[in-house]
């Protein structure tokens, strides 16, 4: 039997505080642990229920945020490297797998901030195979145990060792749209609706898979979008450029990329489009979305503060 790396982890319930400061202390690998509440009310994403946990103070903070909207919380090592999610479908004629996209995750002392994912990375070949391995043997899974018919996805971190897979989602998340906004005529969220109801039988899954994957090797796609806690008057525009390891208002110079501050009530939502030739060395994007936030405290008076992007340690 071929040995798949995975992480360990524990659950148990909120309300343990000293459960959960043992196991956090047991299964911290040198660089703390994650935290991670039920769906309690219905599923959560954006990385809302999820704490690092390197200390007692730190326990102690992240069970009081966690106790108010979870039952139950996981504990498991954490992991650094590139975090990572890729798309699967089940349907009647088989499973279809999605490339993996990065996940674009900051971190804010133990907080994780989720700011959308983009395809501008390229994942270590071997890392990436691991991760579609795994999205396909979930697929068949949830087909053969559950009768399962819909999109999946399945996320992890790039770390030293590979791929290591951390959660399952069994709904259409925001890599589904984002490869889906390539090319209209894919009408993926569509299509998740219609196999979930039951339809779907004349869609060839090796198709789907050869479409979705080559769309992805041709173009790439993604951008940051992160809501902040004051609304604006109207939609602005902001050009930047990229110069001495960090952003700075274009003026006449070509810009790299802009920062859209939309005004939306009762907050406002900021996103960061690059330009493609600016991002097209493989390299994660994580690290420029950090700067741009920061030129976005200056700019336009949102306090996000210096976060940091997970380290690429392959």
């Amino acid at each position: 039997m071929v040995r798949r790396p995975q992480a360990p982890a524990a659950v148990l319930d909120v309300d343990d505080a000293d459960g959960l400061w043992a196991a956090s202390r047991a299964l911290d690998e040198g660089d703390g642990v994650v935290w991670v509440g039920d769906d309690r009310g219905g599923p959560r994403g954006a990385a809302r229920h999820l704490r690092r946990v390197r200390d007692r103070d730190e326990a102690r903070a992240a069970g009081a945020s966690l106790r108010s909207a979870c039952d139950r919380v996981r504990v498991m090592p954490f992991l650094e490297g590139v975090p990572c999610g890729a798309t699967g479908w089940v349907l009647p004629s088989g499973v279809a797998v999605g490339r993996a996209l990065e996940m674009l995750v900051l971190r804010d002392g133990p907080r994780m901030r989720y700011c959308g994912c983009a395809s501008y990375w390229d994942p270590p070949e071997d890392a990436h195979r691991q991760h579609l391995d795994a999205v396909r043997r979930v697929g068949e899974r949830l087909a053969a145990d559950l009768g399962y018919r819909g999109a999946f996805g399945v996320d992890g971190i790039v770390t030293r060792r590979g791929f290591v897979p951390t959660e399952i989602n069994t709904r259409s998340g925001g890599g589904a749209t984002v490869v889906g906004g390539l090319d209209e005529r894919l009408l993926l969220d569509l299509l998740s609706a219609v196999l979930a109801a039951g339809g779907g039988a004349g869609v060839p899954a090796p198709a789907l898979e050869a479409a979705v994957q080559r769309l992805c090797a041709d173009q790439r796609v993604g951008y940051a979008g992160i809501r902040v806690e004051q609304p604006w008057q109207g939609d602005t525009a902001h050009p930047v450029a990229w110069r001495d390891g960090a952003y700075h208002p274009a003026g006449d110079a070509p810009p790299d990329g802009t920062l859209w501050a939309h005004a939306m009530q009762p907050v406002g939502f900021l996103r960061f489009v690059p330009e493609l030739a600016h991002v097209r060395g493989g390299a994660p994007f994580a690290p420029r979305v950090a700067e741009a936030l920061v030129l976005a405290d200056a700019l336009l008076g949102t306090a996000f503060g210096r976060m940091q992007a997970a380290a690429a340690v392959r």
